[in-house]
Order: C-alpha cells, then sequence, then structure tokens
C-alpha cells in the first residue's frame, strides 16, 4: 500500500490519498501518522480520504473495525470526507463513523468534495479559490 498525507488547502483540508492493497498493519502506520498531523494543528481542519486508487482491502469484522480503525481526528474535525465509488469501502466507512462519530460525507470524486465543503463551510469561499488559482 501506498500513502500520502498532504495539505489540500493549507492548515484548512487534509489529504489522505491511499492506493494498491490496504493490510491492518500499513493502516495502523496511516492512523498514527495521521494522529501526529492532527496533534500539530491550529484550527478544526476538514480532511478528504482518497479510496479511489485502493484495489484491496482486508476483510473485517466488527471487531477489527474497532481495533484498527482508533479515532484519529479529534471532537472538534470539521468534516471527513470519504472519496470512492466503492460501495464496500463506503459501508465500511459509514460503520466505522457510526461508531466513532464524526461529521462524514462519502463522494465520488475530488470536485463533489469541494462542492460539499463550499456548500457548508462559508470560510474556505476566497481561501479555496485562491488555493485552485495559485500556482504551486
Amino acid at each position: 500500500m501506498a500513502f500520502d498525507i498532504s495539505w489540500y488547502l493549507d492548515q484548512r483540508i487534509l489529504a489522505l490519498n491511499l492506493s494498491g492493497n490496504l493490510t491492518f498493519e500499513e493502516l495502523d502506520v496511516v492512523t498514527a501518522r495521521m494522529q501526529e498531523v492532527y496533534l500539530k494543528r491550529s484550527a478544526p481542519i476538514h480532511t478528504l480520504i482518497d479510496l479511489r486508487q485502493v484495489e484491496q482491502y482486508p476483510q473485517l469484522n466488527i471487531k477489527q473495525l474497532v481495533k484498527h480503525f482508533k479515532p484519529v481526528a479529534p471532537d472538534d474535525t470539521s468534516w471527513i470526507i470519504i472519496i470512492t465509488s466503492n460501495k464496500m469501502l463506503r459501508f465500511l466507512a459509514s460503520m466505522f463513523f457510526q461508531i466513532n462519530p464524526r461529521k462524514f460525507h462519502a463522494v465520488d470524486t475530488i470536485d463533489a468534495a469541494m462542492s460539499f465543503l463550499l456548500a457548508r463551510d462559508g470560510t474556505l469561499d476566497g481561501a479555496l479559490l485562491t488555493a485552485l488559482i495559485t500556482p504551486s
């Protein structure tokens, strides 16, 4: 499995991209890294978790879900958005967020995620527009 954690919009929208074959051990590493980022934040942030490139994931039961998918995002985290069209991954995410309640939404694309966030967080309008049109 490969993963990348970066800022989609500095200190406002965190992006986690996962790809390949997921294992429990690797997911534990991702969880620890995400926890480090959340501990360093200065304000609540939105999180995008892009699962579109995930090829295989471990079979789960509820006990494993609770053990390996600990609540990483603090209670004051804004939205956590899962990006995938895979119905099973959406189902697993929804189970996790029922066990560990956070504001959660699933979409198929980054554009849909941005539209969702812009409709719910008016403070992103100018900052997000600037980030999207400013060359890196």
